[in-house]
């Protein structure tokens, strides 16, 4: 019998006796554990080259598995074939290189994960309903937050959403390096964050976006301004003298900076930020808790100028009997503004001219002006509140958008 011992000293080729047995020699013992390293290996790749095997017959076959031999339950086999067509939908894509021509970027605010459940049980007597960006090819979740903080305002976490970046509580599309109401620091574009719009402006893209909010809110801002101080949405929320001598507030900055002269769409509400003395309906009063100009601007009219000046072909909408009507096929850039503060569905005037406009009616004649451009288009679509709501109203919200999403993906191409 021999013995193998893990304290052997090899000299060699003596052969030499250990505890008064005699051993091998050292070449045979070097000959024994090659043998046995080469069969390890053998065996090793063997293993990997079936298990290699099984995936690619088995596993990637999705249609010649039967739920891996399980004996299942009728209801499950129910659930478990639904499972294997999505498997096999996602499995049979081609990740080719195709280059994307047209975007369109849904943000929803104040959804509870809840209510997203409940919405495909709304019928009790139908299947459960699949939302349309369920059926999307390729879904991925976003996370936004700002600097070292929990919980940040809406146009901070919109800077990180839309420009990719953290930063300081109450600074929008601006970085770290501008501290809170710093317009020296803020006025220094090295700091501002370039968004997705401004980048698809770059590329030679159409861009705009509609809103049920207003037009200078917190979440739509962050694509073209930069202001040290989210609240600035007027002149009215500045504070006077040399603090703000060096910054535009954000109504100024949509239309006056480079990136709000650039867009070819922008509607939603919001005139109050725009307009002094902007009330002129009986149900479109201006609300004293929103930003209310009172330096005697009139933005929508600079607006019009500015298109005037550059000979270029623009039209400028006041409600939604002017959205209805509208259908110039050579409009290049569209401004829509239909009310003071955001858009109330229930809030429909007596006077036809002035009920609110669906945003399905502003999507579908956004979409009239920038295909008109043969590179192509990003378009960034807000709905729901920025406020708390009940459950009910998340559910009339998540009905709409589902619809909103079908209806885009028809009308987009």
């Amino acid at each position: 019998m021999l013995h193998l011992f893990l304290l052997i000293r090899m000299e060699g080729e003596k052969s030499f006796h250990v505890f008064g047995k005699k051993t091998l020699k050292s070449s045979q013992i070097f000959i024994v554990a090659s043998i046995i390293l080469m069969t390890l290996i053998i065996t090793i790749f063997c293993i990997g080259f079936l298990m290699r095997y099984e995936v690619d017959t088995d596993v990637s076959n999705v249609a010649s598995v039967h739920y891996w031999k399980d004996k299942l339950t009728m209801e499950q086999k129910i659930w478990f074939d639904k499972g294997i067509k999505e498997l096999e939908a996602t499995l049979s894509l081609e990740n080719g290189n195709t280059k994307v021509k047209n975007v369109i970027i849904f943000v929803v605010n104040g959804i509870h994960p809840t209510s997203l459940a409940a919405v495909r049980f709304l019928n009790q007597n139908e299947t459960i309903k699949e939302l349309s960006w369920e059926k999307f090819p390729y879904m991925a979740r976003l996370k936004s937050n700002c600097n070292h903080l929990k919980i940040c305002d809406p146009f901070t976490r919109a800077t990180a959403l839309f420009g990719g970046v953290q930063t300081n509580d109450k600074v929008g599309g601006l970085d770290t390096a501008v501290p809170f109401q710093n317009c020296t620091a803020a006025a220094n574009q090295t700091h501002h964050i370039k968004s997705v719009l401004a980048h698809a402006q770059d590329k030679g893209l159409n861009t705009g976006f509609i809103t049920e909010n207003r037009v200078t809110g917190p979440i739509i801002a962050a694509l073209y301004a930069h202001t040290p101080d989210t609240n600035w949405e007027c002149d009215a929320s500045m504070p006077k003298g040399e603090l703000t001598q060096k910054c535009w507030d954000i109504a100024q900055q949509l239309i006056l900076s480079e990136t709000g002269k650039k867009l070819n769409v922008i509607m939603g509400g919001g005139r109050q930020t725009m307009v002094t003395n902007s009330s002129i309906d009986e149900f479109d009063k201006v609300d004293v808790d929103v930003c209310n100009s009172v330096d005697g601007r009139n933005l929508l009219r600079d607006w019009q100028q500015q298109k005037q000046t550059l000979n270029l072909h623009h039209k400028l909408l006041m409600n939604a009997q002017d959205l209805n009507e509208f259908s110039d096929n050579k409009t290049d850039y569209l401004l829509g503004i239909f009310t003071n503060n955001y858009i109330k569905s229930d809030m429909n005037s007596k006077n036809i001219a002035y009920q609110m406009p669906t945003l399905k009616l502003m999507m579908n004649k956004s979409l009239d002006v920038l295909k008109r451009n043969a590179r192509g288009y990003l378009l960034v679509v807000e709905t729901g509140d920025l406020l708390p709501s009940d459950v009910e109203t998340d559910l009339k919200t998540l009905i709409e958008l589902d619809e909103l999403i079908a209806e885009s993906t028809k009308s987009s191409r």
